[in-house]
């Protein structure tokens, strides 16, 4: 730890970014991402297949609202197949293919 706040592999992931946390199942903070969705040109998300629509943030609702907006929702598994209700990001994926290439 570089501090009793940040890791040095949590900054090596993050460098460059800037970031806010949002709790999204709260009314504020679906409408801070609606507010900033409708101003951005690209949104991309990793969420298992079908949580943002639950939320009232999928494709179909933001697209409304900002029809030049690229969505790109990218999940651990796709988004059909046996795997698609699975969580998971990069480091998950990376084990898999490792774990792969020695099979």
């Amino acid at each position: 730890m570089l501090d009793d706040q940040q890791s040095g592999y949590y900054l090596q992931l993050n460098m460059g970014k800037r970031g806010v946390s949002v709790d999204m199942k709260d009314p504020r903070g679906k409408e801070f991402m609606r507010r900033l969705c409708d101003s951005a040109d690209v949104f991309v998300e990793n969420y298992r297949p079908g949580a943002l629509e639950k939320l009232g943030l999928g494709y179909a609702e933001l697209s409304r609202r900002n029809p030049g907006l690229v969505y790109c929702s990218i999940s651990a598994y796709g988004h059909t197949g046996p795997d698609a209700h699975r969580a998971g990001f990069g480091l998950i994926a990376e084990a898999k293919s490792d774990a792969c290439l020695d099979a």
